[in-house]
């Protein structure tokens, strides 16, 4: 983190700079100042990932409005730098809450997101997919063509009409979520891949990111369900469940393939 950008946020001088998380498309760092922390993000490589990150900032600011997620101090379009409050309440993942209660509580976050009113343009899988596919063949074209070949027997899953779309965060997954103690208290982190899309490309990603079994895959349909009036038709998150995997598959061959040309 260079000096100069530190010495340009709206904050007292920084005392303290730990670093959170390291990965391709964010470094994050936790920042202490006259007493307070903050959590301050540096976004990179967003074309590779197709992320607009002006809309995220955006979408972050009705987001915090709603209490849902923490609040924009500062940012820096050119840099890539966020400035937000750090959140105090500990990860769902981390609490010492039993994990059948962890799943319902990421049923009803999910189920609360669903339900949200924001404007953003619609977020097409498809068209994801087809970028992450021309990235990694500029650098492999044998696995843009395997890749190729895995997905064509869900093309018609992934053009046809959704019924069930909704506002959806897409990352759902345990250490995004923060919680008290008695879970009356929730803000949401990492939107970069929110938009309005499909709900049942949500649902499978929290089930595959926190690695539910089938029957607690099943405790989080039935919990959305109380939470939202909404069932989960198990036919229809079935196979997309299997292509979320594979899209999961391809995103982190298009991580690796980044990591290793900046090790180049």
């Amino acid at each position: 983190m260079r000096e100069q950008w530190l010495e340009d946020l709206p904050i007292a001088r920084v005392e303290r700079l730990e670093p959170i998380h390291s990965g391709i498309s964010n470094q994050v760092y936790k920042l202490t100042a006259a007493g307070r922390s903050y959590v301050l993000k540096h976004q990179r490589f967003s074309q590779n990932y197709d992320l607009n990150r002006a809309q995220e900032i955006r979408l972050q600011r009705q987001l915090a409005d709603y209490g849902l997620a923490p609040e924009i101090l500062y940012y820096d379009e050119l840099r890539g730098l966020v400035l937000q409050p750090f959140i105090e309440l500990p990860q769902l993942a981390h609490t010492e809450l039993s994990h059948i209660d962890k799943i319902g509580i990421s049923a009803k976050v999910s189920a609360r997101i669903h339900d949200l009113k924001i404007t953003l343009p619609d977020w097409s899988l498809e068209q994801r997919i087809d970028l992450y596919l021309r990235q990694i063949k500029v650098l492999d074209a044998m696995a843009a063509n395997y890749y190729q070949k895995r997905l064509a027997p869900y093309r018609r899953l992934l053009q046809q009409p959704s019924e069930a779309a909704a506002f959806c965060h897409n990352d759902l997954a345990f250490n995004h979520i923060f919680v008290d103690a008695n879970a009356t208290s929730i803000q949401v982190i990492d939107w970069e891949y929110a938009g309005v899309g499909d709900r049942y490309f949500d649902f499978a990603n929290t089930i595959l990111l926190n690695q539910f079994t089938a029957a607690e895959s099943d405790h989080f349909c039935r919990s959305y369900q109380a939470h939202s009036g909404i069932r989960i038709d198990r036919e229809r998150l079935n196979p997309m469940l299997e292509l979320t995997d594979l899209v999961h598959q391809l995103w982190f061959t298009l991580h690796h393939q980044l990591q290793d040309s900046m090790n180049d």
